[in-house]
């Protein structure tokens, strides 16, 4: 197993009324983290990361966070990767499963959504 360093993707201004109705400024960054694990005969690349609110006085006031070694995700993980209707959305690059690029964003948008409930359908028939 290979962890990167984290990334820190963006860092952007929000704005916030405060508790005494004032106008507040904190910063969100979005840092992300990829991991290569070998998942029973496969190696697969999985990403975490977190998103961190920091206040205006640079105190941290909210931390989102999805982690990379998590046993109940790798468990969904393993089962997805075990089943064909998952293992579409992973492509093969250089030994490495890699989620396929942009599926999540066409899973959002419908085109891919027509597909899912068919095969899903096909399977309960």
């Amino acid at each position: 197993m290979s962890i990167d360093a984290p990334v820190v993707e963006s860092v952007r201004v929000a704005r916030r009324i405060g508790p005494n109705s004032e106008v507040l400024f904190d910063l969100v960054a979005e840092v992300t983290q990829r991991v290569v694990k070998k998942q029973k005969s496969k190696r697969v690349e999985i990403y975490g990361g977190s998103t961190v609110l920091i206040d205006p006085t640079g105190q941290v006031r909210y931390i989102i966070r999805k982690r990379l070694l998590n046993p109940d995700r790798e468990l969904e993980l393993e089962a997805f990767l075990g089943d064909a209707k998952g293992l579409r959305f992973w492509e093969p690059v250089e030994g490495v499963l890699r989620p396929l690029r942009g599926a999540f964003k066409l899973i959002h948008r419908g085109k891919m959504a027509k597909s899912i409930l068919e095969c899903t359908t096909d399977q309960e028939s």
